[in-house]
């Protein structure tokens, strides 16, 4: 029977080094994560989350992206059994590095594919900082399982296991509504297996790009949400502006500060990369890795053309480890790992990035410590529930104001102040604020409000009192 797969396709290395670092990688960073799981989860939109798991007492699948139940189910375990705050949100915090753990074990253990386990690695160590704090992003959770199916794909040499679709299919589907840029990321990674061995060129594996294209054409056509519509509303507003002048593109700064602050390798080894295909004549591949990675880069720029925080770009950015890495790693991992240099470069670098991701907690900290002032602030007035305009806050004010609702909320749980706090903090009230701002039964978010006799009150105790508004 042909094999899917060519047997020459290696996936293994003769040294079980690599596959320790990693466990030693992902187990320091589980490390933090419990370490620092204030800074993490009292934190935007994991605060944001924890107070709907609590209230709903169910998933919260925002914008259709239902992979998030990953990592959502280990916080809301916790709530189910009436766990105190400080563990569902240090379960919460822990929930994102458990589940790259258990892909991790699935890639060396159960597919034994430590190419791409030593991909992951790299792509969860060598590009991220502030990233790791900020865990939220699902774009981050669904890489992960990205690398699971090529996993897959490689693991399953022969075409005709019937379990296959039944694993493959329902993942790309996944994949797909995980994240937008997922079906770029699957596109390159596809595309580099397609040309780095001929026999995978199989009716299966042309298959796959079809789902992938039927599920991403479905997906944008019945299934658009809010957020999504708005980043190509971004996207082409920001064409219009900058054409064709886009080198003045604030992000373009941005992302060069991120390559010298946090990789610098990145541009060295992206320039190394397509000098070994020109050295090679490989012309098919130079123009993937050339292409693949200046169109991603554009689009990401041009979407947040005017910047954005530092963290949030860069949940865009260390994606990017794939495109250098994964040619690096399946061009010349038959040989690198026979020679000593190699493994002490690979194993110190990997070292001294997860010692930067440790040193990158001073940020967050500094962030919680703002939390924790503006609960102070708040607790001058007799109500538990304040509002004040943003432009009134001065320096006191965070990045994306519109999660301290939330994060005063669990802020002041979790610090066991005299009573729970809640600090609004705003630009202009939306019309149903306006009319509801001075009902005792409503706590103020971003455009919105929310029934506070609908409050879970295992965890949330607020007396019926109209916010006081902060007037200097």
């Amino acid at each position: 029977m042909k094999k899917y797969f060519s047997p020459h396709l290696n996936i293994q290395f003769s040294t079980s080094l690599y596959t320790k670092v990693g466990w030693i990688g992902f187990g320091f960073l589980f490390i933090l994560a419990a370490l620092f799981w204030k800074e993490r989860a009292i934190c935007m939109d994991v605060a944001f989350q924890t107070f709907w798991l609590i209230n709903e007492g169910t998933f919260q699948v925002q914008v259709n992206r239902f992979g998030v139940v990953l990592v959502q189910w280990l916080p809301l375990l916790a709530i189910k059994l009436n766990a105190s705050i400080s563990i569902i949100l240090l379960l919460y915090s822990l929930s994102f590095v458990f589940l790259q753990l258990v892909i991790y074990y699935i890639l060396t253990k159960v597919l034994k594919n430590e190419y791409l386990a030593l991909l992951m690695v790299f792509l969860f160590t060598a590009q991220v900082g502030g990233s790791f704090y900020w865990t939220i992003s699902e774009y981050q959770q669904a890489l992960s399982l990205l690398l699971v199916f090529f996993g897959l794909i490689i693991h399953n040499k022969e075409k005709q296991n019937p379990y296959f679709l039944v694993l493959t299919i329902p993942l790309i589907v996944t994949l797909v509504f995980y994240h937008p840029l997922m079906f770029y990321m699957f596109g390159f990674m596809w595309a580099f297996f397609y040309l780095h061995d001929t026999n995978i060129r199989s009716r299966r594996y042309y298959l796959y790009a079809g789902v992938m294209l039927m599920t991403y054409a479905i997906k944008s056509v019945f299934f658009k949400n809010w957020y999504d519509t708005a980043k190509q509303t971004y996207l082409k507003a920001n064409f219009e502006e900058y054409y064709p002048a886009f080198w003045k593109m604030d992000s373009n700064n941005q992302f060069w500060d991120h390559c010298v602050n946090t990789w610098f390798f990145f541009p060295i080894l992206f320039m190394g990369v397509l000098g070994y295909y020109i050295y090679k004549k490989e012309v098919l591949k130079f123009g993937l890795v050339l292409g693949g990675t200046l169109v991603y880069l554009f689009f990401v720029n041009l979407t947040h053309a005017t910047g954005a925080e530092y963290f949030y770009l860069e949940s865009f950015y260390f994606p990017m480890t794939l495109f250098v890495m994964l040619p690096i790693i399946y061009e010349f991992g038959m040989d690198w790992h026979m020679h000593k240099n190699v493994q002490i470069g690979i194993v110190i670098f990997i070292l001294f990035r997860l010692g930067m991701i440790a040193h990158g907690h001073q940020y967050f900290e500094n962030r919680l410590d703002k939390v924790r002032n503006l609960v102070s602030f708040s607790e001058q007035y007799s109500s538990q529930k304040v509002m004040v305009l943003e432009s009134e806050m001065g320096d006191r004010n965070l990045e994306m104001n519109w999660a301290v609702p939330f994060e005063t909320m669990l802020c002041s749980m979790v610090d066991q102040r005299p009573k729970q706090q809640t600090l609004f903090i705003y630009n202009q009230l939306s019309d149903k604020q306006f009319s509801q701002k001075d009902n005792p039964d409503v706590l103020l978010y971003m455009n919105k409000y929310f029934e506070q006799s609908k409050l879970n009150s295992k965890y949330f105790i607020f007396d019926k009192q109209k916010y006081k508004e902060h007037i200097k």
